[in-house]
Parts: structure tokens; sequence; C-alpha cells
């Protein structure tokens, strides 16, 4: 959950406030201009996509001198070239009023960005407003376009990895593990990126980068409390739920294919469900699952990756939840969320989410299916 005051949260769950999406806009280090507002605003994000974070939305600004503002190049204020922004929500209802930190984007597409321009006055022409559209990515965006110029020998611990190759703040929530001996990240496009995802796994988890703009890892294991609850009814937020049960994604089956050593040796590991309803060969049939990581470095690691695999596959043994409500900005990805329908009560984690200027907002929760 992001951070907030106990009359903001009151004021959130009541459901009766207005909100404005505002940014800070950033160039290096350095705010250009700040609680700038914004229109026709979405924000999207998936914790299993490597850019976790996007939007869109739309910035109509007047400079009071009269001065273009729709970027040109690399020159201007949301310019593509140097603009980072750090998005905030403000919340409002009647004498109160406070901003939620949302997360950091760069903006990375500013499409049909035009000034309009009065009619000549006394030889002088001036802008009278100016209309741009922005699309902007998070800050993993910036490490996966940044690659390694050449092949590059990781270091020995993982935070301390983890900080050096991203070049951002790092919060150290999970504890520290080695990264295997010998390991050389490769200079490809993406590289970086991938590299910080691999290094996530190591830790067990997934890298995200939080509203202050740090990266964390998203522990595979769910908490055993639910950070916030949701319900149906005449006090609740919710106004629809949906599961969607598929087996696509499911896997029973993991075949570990691996080259170690400077002569590349293969290792083989396979590892299997064998009990159960998704045991390999009853009803649920046989559904297998590649993989390959240069991590590993011998028989032992090789059956201890594929194993992980197995047991934290996504699909595996959860199903999606979608679920409708009245917009909570305090929502983040990763997020343990409880929900209590009229007829059930799922808990699950947040693994997407979109807001906009709309009064709702939708989550998808992933849930842990009970098997029987």
């Amino acid at each position: 959950m992001r951070s907030s005051t106990r009359e903001l949260n009151d004021v959130i769950l009541g459901g009766s406030f207005t909100r404005e999406l505002i940014v800070d806009v950033m160039h290096g280090t350095e705010p250009v201009l700040k609680n700038l507002p914004l229109t026709g605003w979405s924000i999207r994000a998936n914790l299993g996509a490597d850019v976790k974070l996007s939007g869109t939305a739309t910035c109509v600004y007047t400079d009071d001198n009269g001065l273009p503002f729709a970027p040109s190049g690399s020159n201007g204020v949301l310019s593509p070239y140097r603009a980072r922004l750090m998005l905030k929500m403000r919340i409002s209802a009647g004498d109160f009023s406070e901003d939620v930190l949302i997360g950091w984007g760069r903006v990375v597409k500013t499409p049909g960005a035009k000034d309009y321009w009065s009619d000549e006055i006394l030889g002088e022409r001036r802008v009278t407003s100016s209309v741009v559209p922005i699309e902007w990515s998070g800050l993993e965006y910036d490490i996966q376009r940044t690659g390694f110029t050449f092949p590059t020998p990781a270091g020995p611990a993982a935070w301390a990895e983890l900080a050096k190759i991203s070049g951002l703040p790092v919060t150290r929530n999970v504890p520290d593990v080695p990264i295997p001996a010998n390991t050389v990240w490769e200079a490809k496009q993406g590289g970086r990126l991938e590299a910080v995802h691999k290094i996530a796994a190591l830790l067990s988890g997934r890298a995200m980068v939080t509203p202050m703009g740090a990266l964390m890892v998203a522990p595979n294991r769910l908490p055993d409390k639910p950070a916030l609850t949701l319900e149906t009814g005449v006090n609740g937020t919710i106004t629809a739920i949906d599961s969607d049960i598929s087996i696509d994604g499911v896997y029973n089956e993991v075949a570990g294919l691996y080259e170690v050593g400077e002569d590349r040796t293969p290792i083989h590991s396979v590892a299997r469900i064998t009990t159960g309803p998704l045991a390999v060969g009853g009803l649920f049939g046989t559904a297998t699952m590649y993989h390959d990581s240069d991590m590993v470095t011998s028989q032992e690691s090789a059956d201890k990756a594929t194993q992980a695999v197995l047991d934290e596959s996504i699909g595996s043994q959860t199903y999606r939840v979608q679920v409708q409500c009245i917009t909570n900005p305090l929502i983040e990805t990763n997020d343990f969320v409880e929900v209590r329908g009229k007829d059930r009560t799922v808990r699950g984690r947040v693994v997407e989410y979109e807001l906009s200027d709309s009064a709702l907002m939708s989550i998808t929760l992933q849930v842990p299916m009970a098997i029987a």
C-alpha cells in the first residue's frame, strides 16, 4: 500500500472525494515545473511486465508570457529527450486536500503536441494555449534502453549488484543472496533490465520500482495478513467481481536445459508434480515448461532451479479475479488484498490495476487456488 495518513485513508474509503492527477516535471534531479495538472489521463500497472508502470495524459497549458510550450525536438519542458514525471493524485473533500505519490515515469512520446497562436497584433503573435498529449513509461524503461557495452562480470552479492547496474536507489526488503560465481551479463538489447530481473529471481521475487523511485523486490511468498479489505454492499466500494479460471499457463512439469562452464557442458533436470489433481499422467495431462538460466552452475543448482520454477510458476496454483471498485489511489501492485463479495471472500495479490479520470478503477488479483 502507498503511504497515507489516517484522515486520507478515511476520506478514500468513504468514497466521497474529488481527484486530480498532477505532476512535477524533472530534468535530471531538478524540478522545472511543479504541480502541473493533466487531463484525460490513464495509468496502467502490470507486475508481470518488464516495465511495470505506464500511462497517457494530456497537458493543456498557457504560458503567462505567451511563449511556446509544445516540445520541439530536445527542447521544451515536456520533451521526451529530458522530461521525467513525479506523478501525484490530489485527493480533495471539503476543506481536506492531500497528495498521494503514485510513482515515476519517463516521457517517451508527445504525439501531436501543438501550440495555438493568436493573430498578429501590433506586429506580435502570442501563444494562446498549448496542448501536449504525453505517453510515459516507468523508470525500468531507462534501465532497459541502457545496455552493457561489453560482457560484464557480475558482482558477488545480489543487492549491491542491483544498485550498481540499475542506477536506482534500492530498498533492501528481502535477505541478500550471493550471485553464482562466473556470472557474466550479456551485451545485448535490453540486457541490463534482463539482468535486474534475473537478480530479483535469485532473491525469490520480482523487481519493481516503488512510488518513491527506489528498486525493491516483490516477494513470491504472500504475507500472512492482507494490507486492505474491499467490500460490496452499502458501505463497500466494490461494484463488480468476476473470476477467470483458465489452464493457460498452468504447468505440472518443468524441463531444465542448461549449459555450464567454458565448455558449455549440458545439464538436464526435470521437476514434476506427481500427486493430486495436477499430477503428471492424471486427468489434467502433462503440460511442460522449458527453462534455461546462466545462473545454473551444477546438477544440484539445476535441480533446485527447475523445482523452484515449478513451485513458483504463475498460474499453476492460482486464478485471477477482476474487481471494479471506487478509485483508491493507495492500492499498488503486489499488495495483498482481501475482497469480500456477497457470496464469497477471496484473498490475492494485486498483479494489475488501471486508474483513470473515471470514478472507478479496475484491479486484477492473483488468488491462490485450493485444488482438492
